[in-house]
């Protein structure tokens, strides 16, 4: 039996396509975490919606998406929080774009992410 957590991305973008492709991946597996896209601290369990305060156990990240539409735009701040920094999400690439105009994700420490 698969005992592994896995977290789709949540968005806060006008960009539907990134919602349309987490909510595919939400019917093909059991998702137990939403991880909001442009701030990685901000986790919520999937099944209550409840802000998840001190995350525990491993979540396996379903990592799809542009990166990134406008870099926290709702903030108006340009410290865009990748790649991510936390050793309970593990992050599984796929169907992911990474914006050729935004500098910050070409950095030696995102490529070596």
């Amino acid at each position: 039996m698969n005992n592994k957590k896995y977290g789709i991305l949540g968005y806060t973008t006008i960009n539907i396509g990134d919602d349309i492709q987490s909510f595919v991946t939400s019917t093909l597996i059991n998702i137990s975490y939403i991880v909001n896209r442009d701030d990685y601290d901000l986790v919520y369990d999937y099944n209550t919606g409840q802000l998840v305060n001190n995350l525990t156990e491993t979540i396996y990240l379903i990592m799809n998406g542009w990166f990134m539409h406008n870099p926290n735009w709702k903030t108006g701040n340009n410290k865009i929080k990748f790649p991510i920094k936390n050793n309970k999400i593990i992050p599984i690439y796929i169907s992911t774009c990474l914006s050729k105009d935004v500098s910050e994700l070409y950095t030696n420490e995102c490529i070596e992410h």
